[in-house]
């Protein structure tokens, strides 16, 4: 994965979410409690698409995310 493709994926984990890009990872971290929470798949009757995109989009921006995890952050955000 090259250094562009991370940069990318870092910002569109952002919008996922819902924090911007100056936001301090304690922020980062409550905006993340509070997506899950939202996303969660027993307030979603069982759908956990969602649940599943906002977890890939917190490990990419600890840095922990494998090379398709980031991918699968950077595809949900494009438009189609």
């Amino acid at each position: 994965m090259t250094p562009i493709e991370k940069s990318r994926a870092q910002e569109c984990a952002l919008q996922i979410l819902r924090v911007k890009r100056q936001t301090r990872h304690g922020d980062i971290k409550t905006a993340w409690r509070r997506r899950v929470m939202e996303t969660h798949p027993d307030r979603n009757s069982g759908d956990d698409s969602q649940f599943q995109l906002v977890q890939a989009a917190y490990e990419v921006t600890k840095g922990t995310a494998a090379d398709d995890m980031i991918a699968r952050v950077i595809e949900s955000v494009q438009p189609k």
